[in-house]
C-alpha cells in the first residue's frame, strides 16, 4: 500500500500557478512538482466554499447531500463514513497538520496525529501584542464612514481586500510549522503506511506573509485583469450584492495591485515551504512510494469582475482549481490530462488505489478508472452553492437595492454575517461546465451562460440573448440532470 500526502491550499485557483499559465512566477517548486507529476487541466471544486468544499472532499458527497452547505455546519455524524475513517480502519496511520475547518473531532474521525495551526496564529497575534501592520498605503477610514454594513469581514471594519506583513520569521510562521511537523509524523511512522492531510490556511486573506516574501512583488508590476465597465450589471443580483456589501466599489486599481502583490508574496512564500517538503519526504525515502495530491479547497477573485475572495458564485477563477498528482495508477508522470474531473472524484480514487473498497452512496468516480476505460469520462463537470439557512424574503435582489439605497442593519457588527458567507445565504444555485460553455442558474435571481472558448474571462453573460437560446436551453437540460443525478444515491 503506497503512502497518502493530500496538499490543501486555500483560495488557490488554478489560474494563480506557472505550470498553469499565470505570468508572475510565484510557484517555482510547485511547477517542478508539477512537471514530475500529472497536471489536470480541468478540476471542478463542488461548491467554492471552505467548509463545504472539505467534506465533499472527503466524503465523495455532494454538499446538498452531506447538508454541509456553508461555513456553518461542519461534516456531521450521519455521513457515516470519510476517508481518514476509512483508511485508519485499513490499518494507514492518519495525521492532521494545518487547518481543519471540516471535522467537528478530528481524532475521532482518525487522525491519530492532529496539530491544527490556528493555536499558533493565535499565540502568535497574542506575542506581537498589537494590530499586526497594515498595507504599505493605508486606507483613509473617512473613505469608509457614509457606507452602510450589510456584511463583516472578521469582527474589524476593514475592508476585505486587507494586507499586510505577517511580522514573524519565515521559519516560525504556521506554514513552515506545518511542513515540519508533517515530516516529523512521517519520520516517526517510517515503515508504516501512511496518510497525511498537509492543509494550509495560506493563502487565505487577510493576505499576509513574512519578510521576504511580504515585499517581492512590487504593486506595479502586477498584471490587473480586464474588466469591462459595468460588468456586473448583467450578472446575478447576488454578486452585485457582494461587490456594494463588501465595499468592493471603493477598491482602486493602486489597492487592488497591492493586494496582488501581497497575495502573490504569500503564495511564494507557501511555495518555498512546499519546496522544503519534498525535499524532506525525498531524504526521508518516502517520494516515490507516495501519492501526492496537491490542489485548492476554492479559488480566488484576486480582482476578477471587480471581487476580492470567494462568492455563491460559479467563475473559473473560483471553482477550478489545480489538481496535480504524482503515483497515481495508469498516470504517467510529467503528463498534463484534459479529463473533466471533480474534486469529489479523488476520494475513491485514493480507496481504490489503497486496495479499499469503495462505501455505496459515493458519488465520486474513480480518475484512475476513467483513465484507464473501466469508467465513462464525464462530459461535464458540476457545482453547488447555497445554505442550510432559509432564504431571506426578497432574496438578493432586495439586498442589492437596500445596499443601494443605504439602509443599514442595526445589528452590531459581530452579529453580521460574514462578507462571502452572506452571498451563501443569500443564493441557491447549480452549475454545469465543460470545456466550451458553462452554465448557472440560479433561485430567484439571474442565469447565466458562458462561451468558454471565446470569452475565458466570462465577462458577458450570454443567458436570454436570442442567438443563444438553443445553447441555453441544451445547457439548462443537461443541469437538470445533473442536479437529479447528485440528489443522496444512499
Amino acid at each position: 500500500m503506497k503512502n497518502i500526502v493530500v496538499i490543501t491550499i486555500e483560495h488557490l485557483a488554478a489560474r494563480a500557478l506557472g505550470c498553469y499559465g499565470n505570468p508572475v512566477g510565484a510557484t517555482p517548486h510547485l511547477d517542478r512538482f508539477a512537471s514530475e507529476a500529472v497536471r489536470f487541466e480541468n478540476c471542478t471544486v463542488p461548491s467554492p466554499l471552505c467548509v463545504a468544499s472539505r467534506v465533499a472532499f472527503f466524503t465523495g458527497r455532494y454538499p446538498s447531500v452531506t447538508g454541509s452547505r456553508d461555513n456553518t455546519l461542519l461534516m456531521q455524524e450521519k455521513e457515516g463514513f470519510h476517508l481518514p475513517g476509512l483508511l485508519k480502519d485499513a490499518g494507514v496511520g492518519c495525521g492532521l497538520f494545518g487547518k481543519n475547518h471540516c471535522f467537528p473531532d478530528a481524532e475521532a474521525a482518525g487522525f491519530e496525529a492532529c496539530i491544527e495551526e490556528s493555536p499558533l496564529r493565535q499565540k502568535q497575534r497574542e506575542a506581537y501584542g498589537k494590530p499586526f501592520p497594515g498595507p504599505a498605503v493605508p486606507i483613509d477610514p473617512s473613505v469608509f464612514e457614509s457606507q452602510t454594513r450589510r456584511f463583516r469581514w472578521g469582527d474589524h471594519p476593514n475592508p476585505i481586500w486587507y494586507g499586510g506583513t505577517y511580522p514573524f520569521d519565515p521559519a516560525e510562521s504556521p506554514a513552515r510549522a506545518n511542513v515540519n511537523q508533517a515530516l516529523d509524523y512521517l519520520e516517526r511512522k517510517g515503515d508504516e503506511p501512511s496518510f497525511v492531510w498537509l492543509s494550509f490556511s495560506d493563502v487565505h486573506p487577510p493576505y499576509r506573509a513574512p519578510e521576504p516574501f511580504a515585499t517581492m512583488y512590487r504593486p506595479e508590476d502586477m498584471p490587473l485583469p480586464h474588466r469591462p465597465e459595468g460588468e456586473l450589471d448583467s450578472k446575478p443580483f447576488v454578486q452585485q450584492a457582494y461587490y456594494h456589501g463588501g465595499w468592493l466599489h471603493l477598491m482602486d486599481d493602486e489597492q487592488l495591485r497591492q493586494t496582488m502583490a501581497y497575495y502573490y508574496g504569500m503564495l511564494r512564500y507557501l511555495d518555498e515551504c512546499l519546496g522544503k517538503f519534498f525535499d524532506g519526504l525525498k531524504a526521508l525515502g518516502r517520494w516515490d512510494d507516495t501519492i501526492i495530491i496537491a490542489t485548492g479547497d476554492h479559488g480566488e477573485y484576486l480582482g476578477e469582475h471587480g471581487l476580492i475572495r470567494k462568492t455563491a458564485a460559479f467563475y473559473d477563477c473560483i471553482v477550478q482549481v489545480p489538481l496535480i498528482v504524482r503515483g497515481l495508477e495508469h498516470a504517467r508522470d510529467g503528463a498534463t490530462n484534459a479529463l473533466q474531473i471533480e474534486q469529489i472524484d479523488l476520494m475513491p480514487t485514493l480507496l481504490q488505489s489503497s486496495g479499499i473498497s469503495i462505501p455505496p452512496g459515493v458519488q465520486g468516480r474513480s480518475v484512475i478508472d476513467m483513465m484507464s476505460g473501466m469508467a465513462p469520462e464525464r462530459d461535464c463537470t458540476y457545482a453547488e452553492v447555497g445554505s442550510r439557512q432559509p432564504l431571506p424574503e426578497g432574496g438578493p435582489k432586495a439586498e442589492l437595492d437596500a445596499l443601494k439605497a443605504g439602509i443599514s442593519r442595526t445589528e452590531p457588527v459581530p452579529e453580521l454575517p460574514l462578507v462571502e458567507s452572506g452571498t451563501f445565504f443569500l443564493s441557491r444555485g447549480r452549475m454545469v461546465r465543460n470545456q466550451k460553455w458553462k452554465y448557472a442558474h440560479y433561485v430567484n435571481d439571474r442565469s447565466e451562460l458562458y462561451d468558454l472558448q471565446n470569452d475565458p474571462g466570462e465577462l458577458v453573460n450570454l443567458a436570454g440573448k436570442p442567438d443563444y437560446r438553443d445553447r441555453e436551453e441544451a445547457m439548462r437540460s443537461r443541469l437538470l440532470e445533473r442536479t437529479i443525478e447528485a440528489g443522496d444515491p444512499r
